[in-house]
């Protein structure tokens, strides 16, 4: 038997439909492999460590804060606090979970710090505790943050106040 033209026109037509899938099938495959960027990592929530270094590595920005936390905490005061911080105790050397809190080691001493986010990463509530200094014999950090804002005439951003303003949980 004798292959018709047809016959012939309809091999063409399915061997370009098993192309068309198969370069279909492959750009999805090379997609999959390679088509993620090297900042689709950047899009990842960060972890609460990461969150929190990078907090005291360079200046907080709003957008890392849910609205709602900043609605009772504005970024200013934000700021402000972590100024103090790294003021009295130095560059932040290192953040490890501790339960649920997490233990924060500067240059001169350490403060614990609770967070939490929402599901892209924002911070929607952020506690610090009273820091503790390596340099002052027992004084806490805490105490030197407060005597230095009594002199300035503002009030003390840590202990309980401090907990109350940071956190928009309430």
């Amino acid at each position: 038997m004798k292959p018709s033209p047809k016959d012939g026109l309809m091999e063409v037509v399915m061997r370009s439909s098993l192309l068309r899938l198969s370069l279909l099938m492959l750009s999805a495959s090379a997609l999959a492999l390679f088509g993620r960027s090297e900042t689709s990592g950047a899009d990842a929530p960060l972890t609460p460590e990461d969150a929190i270094t990078r907090l005291f590595n360079g200046e907080p920005q709003a957008e890392w804060f849910a609205p709602a936390f900043l609605s009772q905490v504005p970024i200013d005061q934000v700021k402000a606090i972590v100024a103090q911080y790294k003021a009295q105790l130095g560059a932040l050397q290192s953040v490890r979970a501790n339960g649920s809190a997490y233990e924060m080691t500067f240059e001169h001493g350490s403060a614990r710090a609770t967070i939490r986010q929402d599901a892209s990463g924002a911070i929607t509530s952020l506690l610090f505790g009273t820091p503790t200094s390596n340099d002052r014999g027992g004084e806490t950090a805490g105490t030197a943050i407060a005597q230095e804002a009594a002199r300035e005439g503002e009030p003390p951003h840590h202990g309980r106040r401090q907990r109350d303003g940071l956190d928009s949980a309430g």
